[in-house]
């Protein structure tokens, strides 16, 4: 069984073959050694030169490699073979056997043509490889100094949506490391909500993977980095394809907005505020017209009367256009502090004033007013003197205004409380009443110029709504603060003004003031 192997695996080589012991004896041959040398007589005596072959045997059988020589076997046209032997059995497992392989030289140098012809050709498969893969470390370095230097984040996945590769903007942006996102899920790296809603917004790159289509990301889009913190982020994302034309990754783009969101965002309130203030505007001319003409009607009757004569008529037509002409004044100069106001054009004459004597004053023009509503007045002012460095002809003109304005916008027979009192190195006045009251929406621009509450109730009173301007431009001028409060409509409002006290009358602790009611 392991002869017959032996001699089939012999007879299946492609040359001559022979296995023979160290004499030349053939002790085994294949069918094609048999045919090249016409019989498996003992091999020496076939050729010219038997002794040379015999050195060869020798020689093998002494070497672990294989030993070489030609010889031309007997008759005047026989071919020359070159001989490879090789040791099978060395002598210390009985006699030595060798496997002798013979090559007709013609074939043997075919071979060597051939093999020379395919050492040439991969020797240029080698270089024209290493041309290519010196090609591509130099496409790749390029692209990696690109994506490196360019400003925007550079993120690339694979075909299963993984993290490859990300550039050190995305880096910054995410707060993921290129080591730490890669063959993450892009989704784990890259996680992006609507800025409105806080919803998770569709990562382009399923959508790219699916399609093979760019998409460009959702409006208002925000990135959740790695820390938690928000960016404002827009761009694409692309299919990446190999040479054929299948979609293998994809490579996502995004830039920093949130700069320009803000910048938008910013534009658009100033634009809201324009138009706000533009409505306001229009609403002050009518109110103008409206207030500068209220006061002609009774000035004409005061005229007709005047020219009758009549001693009673006169007195009182007097008293009507003293009162009209009072009006139309306070109107011009409102309209002048708020042209000065609004130019920088408007000088304090600072000197020492007592806040508590000045509070006082400024409640008498105004009772009247008041009284004439059927409202009552109480004053809380404190037995001390509050010094301060101030304009006393503006602070007045602070009281006046909070004073008309809680008169104006408290239903007949309110009351309305004016407090003054220490607080710290700080006066602070504080003016109630339980009036009309102020809607939370409105709080915010109660102070703007052209700005009123009610708007049935102002148009009903009267007032063009520069009077709280007017109120906050004077109290920061005199480096203080004003504050509107309210609970909402029909529950009143308070209006605090803070203004600093002279040095010299800080006083660590506060004297509850005293009560008084007009």
């Amino acid at each position: 069984m392991i002869e017959a192997l032996a001699q089939d695996v012999l007879d299946a080589m492609a040359d001559a073959v022979a296995v023979v012991d160290a004499s030349g004896r053939v002790i085994a041959a294949n069918r094609r050694f048999v045919a090249a040398m016409g019989s498996v007589a003992a091999l020496p005596e076939r050729l010219e030169q038997p002794a040379a072959f015999l050195d060869v045997l020798r020689l093998a059988s002494r070497s672990r490699g294989t030993t070489y020589g030609t010889f031309r076997l007997r008759g005047a046209e026989s071919e020359r073979f070159r001989c490879e032997a090789s040791l099978v059995r060395p002598r210390g497992d009985g006699d030595a056997l060798l496997l002798v392989r013979l090559v007709p030289h013609a074939t043997a140098a075919q071979r060597f043509v051939e093999l020379t012809r395919r050492v040439h050709e991969l020797a240029a498969e080698v270089a024209r490889r290493q041309r290519v893969e010196e090609e591509l470390r130099r496409q790749r370095s390029w692209l990696e100094v690109t994506l490196t230097s360019i400003g925007d984040a550079v993120i690339a996945t694979d075909a299963h949506g993984a993290v490859a590769f990300m550039n050190p903007v995305a880096e910054r942006l995410t707060g993921w490391t290129q080591a730490e996102a890669a063959g993450r899920p892009l989704s784990e790296v890259f996680r992006i909500v609507h800025e409105e809603t806080r919803e998770p917004v569709e990562s382009p790159v399923e959508r790219v993977l699916a399609e093979g289509v760019v998409v460009g990301l959702a409006n208002h889009t925000l990135l959740i980095r790695r820390d938690g913190s928000e960016l404002a982020i827009d761009d694409s994302a692309a299919p990446i394809r190999n040479g054929s034309g299948r979609v293998q990754g994809v490579v996502l783009v995004f830039h920093d907005v949130t700069d320009q969101r803000a910048l938008s965002r910013e534009l658009h309130e100033r634009a809201v505020a324009l138009a706000e203030a533009d409505r306001r505007k229009d609403e002050f001319l009518a109110m103008l017209a409206h207030e500068l003409r209220n006061p002609l009607a009774p000035m004409q009757t005061g005229l007709e009367l005047l020219r009758h004569g009549d001693p009673q008529q006169v007195e009182w037509a007097q008293a009507i256009l003293e009162r009209q002409l009072r009006h139309m004044a306070r109107l011009v100069d409102d309209l002048l502090d708020v042209s000065r106001l609004t130019r920088g054009k408007l000088a304090l004459q600072v000197e020492p004033v007592d806040l508590t004597a000045l509070v006082r004053s400024a409640t008498d023009p105004c009772r009247s007013f008041l009284d004439a509503r059927g409202h009552q007045l109480a004053l809380r002012l404190p037995s001390e003197p509050l010094p301060a460095l101030a304009d006393p002809v503006r602070i007045e003109q602070v009281v006046m205004n909070l004073l008309h304005n809680a008169g104006k916008f408290t239903p007949p027979g309110g009351t309305i409380e004016v407090t003054l009192r220490r607080v710290g190195d700080a006066a602070e006045l504080a003016v109630r009443d339980d009036g009309a009251g102020i809607a939370a929406e409105a709080l915010a621009s109660i102070f703007e110029l052209f700005a009123q509450g009610d708007q049935s109730i102002a148009r009903a009173q009267g007032g063009l709504g520069i009077g709280l301007t007017l109120v906050r431009e004077i109290v920061e001028l005199h480096f203080g603060e004003v504050k509107a409060a309210s609970a909402g409509p029909g529950c009143g409002s308070t209006f605090t003004v803070r203004l600093p006290l002279a040095r010299a009358a800080a006083a660590p602790a506060e004297r509850a003031p005293a009560a008084t009611r007009a």
